[in-house]
């Protein structure tokens, strides 16, 4: 038995050479795509992509709507122009972040500033040295205890 296992595995190895061999020599194709074994359905090019046919398609539409839209002249001249600048809505494109680390640092500071103003306002509401006072009843409370 020992001396067959060799045997087999170089038959083996010469089986696997062999179809590999005959694979790299048969032509094969993608039945999906070429139609089986009808040649005359073969494709001799395959689209690269359909969204140059979608754009043109889209531009025709636009311009058909355009055409067709009844509006006063002055909303027909606002309607194509896209505007970068959308302040209107309360957004605004940064170009550079310089700009957004600026802006940050800006919000940061009017938040430490209103921070501060908060706790000046809270102290002037509190009266003046209301900690003392307590102190100062209850020494006059104790004093008075005193004497009596």
């Amino acid at each position: 038995m020992a001396s067959l296992d060799p045997e087999i595995a170089k038959t083996q190895e010469e089986r696997k050479t062999e179809q590999q061999l005959a694979s790299l020599t048969s032509l094969t194709f993608d039945t999906d795509l070429y139609g089986g074994s009808d040649k005359g359905s073969y494709l001799t090019s395959i689209p690269a992509s359909e969204d140059e046919e979608n754009i043109d398609a889209m531009d025709n539409e636009v311009a058909r709507k355009l055409a067709s839209f009844t509006a006063p002249k002055s909303l027909l001249k606002e309607m194509p122009g896209g505007d970068d600048s959308d302040t209107g809505l309360g957004f605004r494109k940064l170009q550079k972040i310089t700009d957004r680390e600026n802006e940050y640092q800006q919000r940061r500071l009017k938040a430490i500033a209103k921070k501060k103003k908060e706790e000046e306002e809270a102290a002037k509401a509190a009266p003046p040295h209301a900690c003392f006072r307590r102190v100062y009843h209850l020494l006059l409370a104790l004093f008075i205890c005193r004497e009596k």
